[in-house]
């Protein structure tokens, strides 16, 4: 069976077919949750580091004194 080539212009765009689970969607989503592991949906605080925490606390203890 012949393969069609594929054409670079077309290349970007995505079927819109949903076939349920499959490894590349799997793929993705893992991508998707290494660039936010950090956050969680519907989280109503901001985060903070550890520096700018460390700061709160001693600006904390300095008015507290």
């Amino acid at each position: 069976m012949k393969r069609i080539p594929q054409n670079p212009r077309y290349q970007h765009i995505k079927s819109r077919l949903d076939t349920g689970n499959s490894m590349t969607k799997y793929t993705e989503k893992l991508e998707e949750i290494k660039k936010n592991y950090r956050y969680k949906k519907d989280e109503l605080f901001k985060r903070l580091k550890v520096t700018t925490f460390a700061q709160l606390i001693i600006q904390v203890a300095s008015l507290s004194d």
